[in-house]
């Protein structure tokens, strides 16, 4: 649904249940963790949190997956947003992207 870190259907059944998946990169020494889920009038934002170990890592990128399932309990459209964090060699910074979703 967005740039490849948030998976959700682009329209959902008002109080069925549907599963999102919020992806996380990161090296050998990343492993997923937990993930928050927050739901604010109409709007629900996914804090994903990744576990770092210390010692000799490998280098390639690796994918992590989060699930949460949600239920919606009103119609119209809803916004999903994932809050993360970005940390490269150049970067270390907070970051955010958003979908919409249709409640039907």
């Amino acid at each position: 649904m967005s740039e490849g870190v948030l998976d959700a259907p682009d329209s959902v059944q008002l109080e069925k249940p549907v599963t999102v998946l919020v992806a996380t990169y990161g090296s050998g020494c990343e492993s997923a963790d937990h993930m928050d889920v927050e739901t604010e009038s109409d709007v629900v934002t996914f804090t994903p949190y990744d576990f770092t170990r210390d010692g000799d890592c490998t280098l390639p990128l690796l994918r992590f997956f989060h699930e949460a399932e949600i239920t919606f309990d009103t119609t119209g459209p809803m916004t999903l947003r994932v809050r993360g964090r970005r940390v490269n060699q150049q970067v270390d910074e907070l970051t955010q992207i958003t979908a919409t979703i249709m409640v039907e």
